[in-house]
């Protein structure tokens, strides 16, 4: 068995193991902490940004149903074009939400706002509890399963988890 840093050294060199075909651009605008109008314009710039620049990588425009801003950033994708130019990710915020029928209406209502057919990535935005609680550990397996399906029906591009500990993310992985 190498020594340590040997180790950490050939790790670096395996390329990242993939899940998805979907590639994650490497520039991103974040919409947290923005109220409405900071959000549209945040986004309107980053898009502009992005379509003056052709040979510039999509941006990633990250939303979430917590951040309340996901009208807003349909606005500024509408006012721009359309989403050519852009990576939209959104997220899977709230307890009530959380279930199979749950997260289909929500990403069903986050395709409204963002006035698109497609999202290409959506992730549950918390482990929301569920190692503790039995009824939220079968409210999030239906909530991935839903996700998986409307993956599957093209609706989503790619899946993810956001603010998972390691002990949630091996739980929730098992």
């Amino acid at each position: 068995r190498p020594p340590g840093g040997a180790r950490r050294a050939a790790r670096a060199r395996r390329p990242p193991r993939r899940y998805s075909a979907t590639r994650l651009p490497v520039l991103g605008v974040g919409t947290c902490w923005l109220d409405e109008a900071e959000s549209e314009a945040s986004v309107g710039a980053a898009l502009a940004w992005a379509a003056a620049r052709p040979a510039a990588p999509p941006v990633h425009v990250d939303s979430a149903e917590a951040y309340r801003n996901e009208a807003a950033v349909g606005r500024a994708l509408a006012q721009s074009g359309g989403p050519g130019r852009a990576f939209l990710a959104s997220k899977l915020s709230d307890r009530a939400h959380l279930s199979y029928d749950g997260a289909k209406a929500r990403v069903a209502e986050t395709l409204r706002l963002f006035g698109v057919e497609t999202v290409d990535l959506y992730s549950l935005h918390s482990a929301f509890n569920f190692l503790h609680d039995a009824k939220a550990r079968a409210d999030l397996a239906g909530a991935w399963r839903a996700l998986v399906e409307l993956q599957k029906k093209g609706k989503v591009r790619a899946l993810g988890v956001s603010n998972f500990n390691a002990v949630e993310l091996r739980a929730f992985a098992a």
